[in-house]
């Protein structure tokens, strides 16, 4: 008996041991890939519902609280050679928008991303008095759960005074609603497939635009500005879950163990 603990006692320390070892091997930069992507979480009121089909089934209403999510990469190219104005094309998941209404979620497509960010600063439209906007919109989205199409998933913020912005580059930040003197306007816009006819549009007021924690590839968050953080791979393996909910489970079993991963964490956390 006295053989098999010391036993069981080895293999747990060997356990203890490696999978350090074999987790500092891994490590991967939480960011490594998903550096320059920026979430932005928006909560809106709903103030307009045209809906005379009753295509949503009559779950959205006015001043519905509502709430979304869109993100893009602060890394992609400006296409547009004016300098006044930034226009930012992305077309890989995970970048787009989602947002959830009424039990339903309008959600740019992953398979087939279409999502554009325009950014006009100082813009003087044929001479007009200048201008900023910021404005993003989604051409190609997933249906919602009863089949119905979601044609366009857009957002615009507009500022006649021009001066929300200092530059049309893509910001890294959200988007300042008291900076905006007016288009707070989320359009959710869809229609029938068997009938073109029949359509709706969805109107709210964003009243909350905040930037969101990065989540890596683990699902950790990690705040924006220490891209420095480094997750290991360890963290995801089996054994440390199962050790884990047995320290939970029996918090003075294998103390030695505990203290060993706990130094473990403590390095790499």
């Amino acid at each position: 008996m006295k053989k098999k603990i010391v036993g069981i006692f080895v293999c747990m320390l060997v356990i203890a041991i490696v999978l350090p070892a074999v987790g500092t091997a891994n490590v991967h930069n939480a960011f490594s890939t998903d550096l320059g992507l920026i979430r932005i979480k928006i909560v809106a009121t709903v103030t307009e519902v045209s809906d005379s089909d009753n295509l949503l089934g009559g779950t959205i209403h006015l001043n519905d609280i509502i709430t979304g999510k869109y993100i893009y990469d602060s890394g992609a190219p400006d296409v547009e050679p004016n300098v006044q104005i930034g226009f930012y094309m992305l077309t890989s998941s995970p970048c787009g928008i989602e947002v959830k209404a009424g039990g339903f979620v309008f959600k740019t497509d992953p398979s087939n991303v279409q999502f554009y960010i325009c950014i006009y600063n100082d813009f003087d439209y044929y001479g007009n008095p200048p201008f900023d906007l910021y404005s993003l919109w989604s051409d190609k989205n997933l249906p919602l759960s009863n089949g119905m199409l979601v044609n366009s998933i857009s957002w615009e913020l507009d500022d006649a005074t021009a001066n929300a912005l200092s530059s049309a580059d893509l910001p890294t930040t959200a988007p300042v609603l008291s900076d905006w003197g007016s288009g707070y306007d989320l359009r959710l816009s869809g229609e029938d497939p068997s009938n073109s006819y029949r359509s709706y549009t969805i109107t709210a007021h964003v009243t909350e635009a905040t930037k969101k924690k990065a989540v890596d590839v683990y699902g950790v968050e990690s705040d924006w500005r220490t891209p420095s953080v480094t997750m290991p791979y360890f963290y995801n393996l089996p054994f440390m879950q199962f050790w884990m909910k047995i320290f939970e489970r029996f918090p003075n079993a294998f103390p030695i163990l505990q203290h060993l991963l706990g130094c473990y964490l403590r390095v790499y956390h």
